[in-house]
C-alpha cells in the first residue's frame, strides 16, 4: 500500500459521505464504501464479512475483486479465519503474509482460485 495523501483522504472522505447520502439501501451504502476502500487502498480485491444470525457464520456480504461472485457463496464457521479472530477480539489485525499465519482460512482461496497474499 502506498502512502496517502491528505487529498486522497479527503477525497475517500467525501466519496463515503456521497455515497451514504445518495442510497438509502443498507446493501447499496456498503457497496459504495467497498468501492472507495479498494480504490483508495489500491487493492486488488476486497470483502466485507457479516455475520449470519440464525446459526453464526461468518458471510462474505460484500465482495469486490475478480472473483467477487465466487468469494459471496463461501461461508466460514464463527471464529474460523482472520476475520473470525477480529471477530472475537473486537482488534483489528494486519498479516502481510497470509501463509505464516496460521489463523488464515485457505478454503476462500481453494473454492476461488485467487491468492490471497496479505490481510487488513
Amino acid at each position: 500500500m502506498n502512502n496517502l495523501s491528505d487529498s486522497t483522504h479527503l477525497q475517500a472522505v467525501y466519496d463515503i459521505s456521497n455515497a451514504i447520502s445518495s442510497h438509502l439501501d443498507l446493501d447499496e451504502v456498503l457497496k459504495a464504501v467497498m468501492d472507495v476502500a479498494t480504490k483508495v487502498l489500491e487493492v486488488e480485491a476486497s470483502s466485507l464479512v457479516t455475520i449470519d444470525e440464525n446459526n453464526g457464520d461468518l458471510l462474505f456480504h460484500i465482495a469486490e475483486g475478480e472473483k467477487a461472485k465466487v468469494i459471496k457463496q463461501i461461508r466460514m464457521k464463527a471464529g474460523e479465519g482472520i476475520v473470525g479472530a477480529v471477530i472475537e477480539t473486537q482488534e483489528p489485525i494486519v498479516v502481510n503474509d497470509v501463509s505464516k499465519d496460521t489463523r488464515f482460512f485457505k478454503g476462500a482461496d481453494k473454492s476461488s482460485g485467487f491468492v490471497t497474499k496479505s490481510i487488513l
